[in-house]
């Protein structure tokens, strides 16, 4: 999974020169160490959102967008 999230962090490489892609790359690798289980090299924390903090239209009815609409 480590290797997925940064081989998609070149994806964006026209957006960086080559020292940032870099320091992004050691940054990132630096925190998922920090984020290490017991008996793994690399950690992942994840958080869940409410709905509401979602920007997809969903928050407070619960109600599809565009529901109701006439």
């Amino acid at each position: 999974m480590q290797i997925e999230r940064h081989a998609a962090l070149d994806c964006y490489r026209s957006q960086f020169t080559d020292e940032d892609l870099a320091g992004l790359h050691a940054v990132i690798d630096a925190y998922e160490r920090s984020q290490a289980p017991a008996a793994a090299t690399h950690g992942e924390r994840l958080k869940v959102l409410p709905t509401a903090a979602l920007h997809v239209g969903l928050g407070g009815t619960g109600a599809a967008p565009g529901a109701g609409a006439a």
